[in-house]
């Protein structure tokens, strides 16, 4: 995110204007958006990596700075996300228009006018904006044929499991 401002009020009738500050603004995030016009991960393999836009910083006058554009993946239907790391699955997009945020952006920090008080009536602070989260993700497309496997495991787990019902399941 955007940093924080430290500003003062100046104008020419007004002796002691006081902090005027403004806030950061927020980061944009990397959101996968499961596309069912997209075969392949091809335009991952030239674009590895990818930053979504920094928020900008606060102003004078108590205006709070931009927030940070998001960055929208497309990725075909039936993709796993993966944890590069652990190798845990975060998410499966087996249907188009699903979303998945895979890293979110960092708040922005607090101008000097939100840190006045009775006490201290002319803050010469202000917060520095807090960074994103980092990821490192496994991206793998799955084919049609691994779609339909899966999805033929799918049935093949909801038969087994209406078996022993008494009014079965019409599969």
């Amino acid at each position: 995110g955007g940093q924080g401002m430290v500003a003062f009020r100046r104008e020419k009738f007004v002796p002691k204007g006081g902090p005027s500050g403004g806030d950061g603004g927020r980061g944009g995030d990397v959101i996968l958006v499961a596309d069912s016009n997209i075969g392949t991960l091809l335009d991952f393999r030239y674009k590895k990596i990818v930053r979504a836009e920094k928020g900008q910083n606060g102003g004078n006058k108590q205006k709070t700075g931009r927030d940070g554009n998001d960055v929208l993946l497309r990725v075909p239907v039936g993709t796993l996300i993966r944890d590069a790391h652990t190798s845990t699955v975060i998410a499966d997009l087996d249907e188009a228009g699903e979303r998945v945020v895979i890293a979110s952006g960092g708040r922005g920090g607090l101008g000097n006018a939100r840190f006045k008080t009775s006490v201290k009536q002319l803050p010469r602070h202000a917060q520095p904006g807090e960074p994103g989260t980092r990821c490192c993700q496994g991206v793998r497309a799955a084919g049609p044929a691994l779609r339909q496997h899966r999805e033929h495991a799918r049935r093949r787990t909801l038969r087994e499991a209406c078996a022993g019902h008494p009014a079965g399941c019409g599969l």
